[in-house]
């Protein structure tokens, strides 16, 4: 909750695992959402747009950063990509985090 008041604040948290994980935890929420049928299912293409966000940032989470955040990160794309009809980009994503960690 401390980054999320940073995020809102004058001097705002910049790094890209924050940005990441700012926008897997958004998908979570939006999928769950459709999932728990509260919302109508074109609800999912929000959860989509923002897993692509998350993923625009890959190639920093994957080259530039070694931090916890950028961890958490690429293991909830994995996570939020198990839930689909093809779960394997899911093992990249799972691989590309134990290898920074």
């Amino acid at each position: 909750m401390h980054l999320v008041d940073k995020h809102y604040s004058k001097d705002p948290y910049e790094g890209s695992g924050w940005w990441a994980s700012l926008n897997v935890a958004l998908a979570f929420a939006h999928r769950l959402r459709v999932m728990s049928n509260l919302v109508p299912a074109e609800e999912d293409e929000k959860a989509w747009q923002y897993l692509k966000n998350a993923m625009s940032v890959m190639v920093e989470l994957t080259m530039r950063n070694t931090d916890l955040l950028s961890v958490q990160a690429l293991l909830g794309i994995g996570l939020f990509l198990l839930g689909t009809p093809n779960p394997q980009p899911t093992y990249f994503f799972v691989a590309t985090a134990m290898r920074l960690a």
